[in-house]
């Protein structure tokens, strides 16, 4: 359900409220995250890619525009 590329059910509006709580779903951490443990990061476009990799050489970037609502 997370990776649907809809969370709209009009059929059913039960199913729709479930699913886009799904989809919207965040992990919180306390004390966050310290920098150097981030390995890699999804961006929408390419256009990002490129500054993120340009900045920070060193992180993974991958583009994947289906994680992000458009």
């Amino acid at each position: 359900m997370v990776f649907a590329r809809s969370w709209k059910h009009p059929e059913d509006q039960r199913l729709e409220w479930r699913h886009g709580s799904v989809v919207c779903a965040e992990v919180l951490i306390p004390e966050g995250v310290p920098p150097r443990d981030i390995q890699g990061i999804y961006v929408s476009c390419d256009e990002t890619a490129a500054k993120i990799r340009f900045d920070i050489p060193s992180l993974n970037v991958e583009t994947n525009g289906d994680l992000f609502f458009r």
